[in-house]
C-alpha cells in the first residue's frame, strides 16, 4: 500500500481522536488492537487489516468505508465501468483482489434469492420489513456506495405504492436483499460486503422505467 494512503488514513483517524480528547494508546485499547500495531499504521510503517480498520471505526463512529478509502481499499464504484455495469465476474473479482470469499459468487445465487424476495415483498409482513428497517440499514451502510442513492429512490417510490404491481416486486425484492442480511456476500466482510447488494440494483434497474 502506498504510504500516501497511510498519511491519508491517519488525516481521517485524527480529527475524531482530537474530538473525544483521547490519544492512540487509548484508542488501541478501545479497539482491541496492540498500541504498537496502532501506533505503525498511524505512522504509515504497517499496512492496517480490515478487521483494524473496522474496529477503529465502530470505537470511532465514523463510517467504515470512510477510513477503507482512506486506506486505500478498493470501494465499489470509483470505477466508472463497475457503476455501470458490475458483472458476477467483476464482483468475483474484487473479492480474489482482496483474498475474500466466496470465489463462486455467481448470478444464478443472487438470483435465488431475488425470487424469494419478490414473493415476499407481496406479504404483509415483508412490507412492513421494508417500511421499517430501509432507513436503519442505510445508516449501517455509511458511505456504501452510490447504489444507495438509487435503493433510496426506490424505497419512495414503494412506500407511496403507486407504481405497478410488476415494479413494486421489483424495487421490494432489491429493497429486501438489501435490508436482509443473507446476502451472498455478509455485508460484514468489508468494504466488499455490499458488492452483491450493488450488483442487484443494477440488475433490478434493467427492469424499471
Amino acid at each position: 500500500m502506498a504510504k500516501q494512503h497511510q498519511n491519508k488514513l491517519a488525516e481521517a483517524i485524527q480529527p475524531y481522536l482530537n474530538e473525544r480528547h483521547m490519544s492512540i494508546r487509548k484508542l488501541a485499547q478501545a479497539a482491541e488492537i496492540d498500541p504498537a500495531t496502532l501506533s505503525r499504521i498511524m505512522n504509515g510503517k504497517r499496512k492496517p487489516t480490515m478487521d483494524h480498520l473496522y474496529k477503529i471505526a465502530l470505537c470511532l463512529d465514523i463510517p467504515p468505508a470512510d477510513l477503507l478509502k482512506s486506506a486505500g481499499y478498493p470501494l465499489y464504484g470509483e470505477d466508472e465501468d463497475d457503476a455501470v455495469e458490475p458483472s458476477a465476474e467483476k464482483v468475483r473479482q474484487m473479492l480474489a483482489a482482496i483474498n475474500l470469499p466466496p470465489s463462486d459468487f455467481t448470478r444464478q445465487q443472487v438470483d435465488d434469492h431475488l425470487i424469494k424476495f419478490k414473493h415476499y415483498s407481496r406479504t404483509e409482513e415483508g412490507h412492513q420489513t421494508i417500511l421499517q428497517q430501509f432507513s436503519a440499514k442505510v445508516t449501517s451502510a455509511g458511505s456504501g456506495g452510490p447504489y444507495v442513492e438509487q435503493l433510496k429512490e426506490w424505497y419512495t417510490r414503494y412506500k407511496a405504492q403507486k407504481s405497478s404491481t410488476k415494479e413494486l416486486a421489483i424495487m421490494g425484492s432489491a429493497l429486501l436483499y438489501f435490508i436482509i442480511t443473507l446476502d451472498v456476500i455478509p455485508d460484514y466482510l468489508m468494504p466488499v460486503g455490499y458488492l452483491d447488494d450493488a450488483f442487484v440494483v443494477q440488475l433490478m434497474a434493467k427492469s424499471l422505467p
